[in-house]
């Protein structure tokens, strides 16, 4: 069996390979990409259709830029951002993470729940936990950000030493700021669990 898919640049997809590798057990998977030069109607974006580049300084390129990667995921599952998950941290006055959790594979009639934590320097901040609604395949949270007082201490010190908590350029009444000076960065972590409160999924 051949399977093909037509993606535009830049465009991510997926393909469930399970009915092939249970059909013949053993199984070579072959990715190939054309990038045609003389297509007007494929989206380019710096790069040149003619010959001999034009009007640029480099030679143009294509092909895949991104890994490839085979994985196991469960059926019921957390959705990539290409499927509707959305993480947004920009609200830096609240220290208010808001994301939108989408879930693929949902089985007709259950229940399921999404949980968010967030951590930094190994130091959990906050976790948030939602149902799925029954009429919807994704979930809104909120999770603060801001490290409590009381765990500000249990930070590590490589953390606080390059980044000290009363540094306004780094910290922000207990919400850590990214700089190219003070790369702070969160741990989050993502999990889909059923009504039985068995993990199905998780995410980092």
């Amino acid at each position: 069996e051949v399977w093909r898919q037509v993606a535009e640049d830049f465009a991510p997809f997926d393909v469930d390979v399970t009915e092939a590798l249970a059909k013949h057990g053993t199984a070579k998977l072959v990715m190939r990409v054309r990038d045609s030069p003389s297509d007007l109607e494929q989206p380019r974006g710096k790069q040149y259709w003619a010959p001999v580049p034009e009007s640029i300084f480099y030679t143009p390129t294509s092909g895949i830029w991104q890994n490839v990667w085979l994985e196991v995921v469960p059926r019921t599952r957390i959705a990539d951002s290409s499927h509707g998950t959305v993480l947004q941290s920009t609200d830096i006055e609240t220290g208010v993470l808001k994301a939108k959790v989408c879930v693929l594979g949902r089985r007709a009639g259950a229940k399921y729940d999404v949980e968010i934590e967030g951590s930094i320097g190994g130091v959990s901040v906050g976790t948030t936990r939602q149902a799925l609604p029954k009429d919807k395949d994704y979930v809104r949270l909120d999770l603060g950000l801001k490290v409590p007082a009381e765990k500000q201490k249990e930070l590590p010190g490589a953390l606080t030493s390059s980044a000290p908590l009363d540094d306004d350029s780094c910290w922000r009444d207990g919400l850590a700021l990214w700089s190219p000076d003070h790369p702070l960065l969160y741990d989050l972590k993502l999990r889909l669990s059923d009504s039985t409160v068995a993990q199905l999924d998780e995410v980092d």
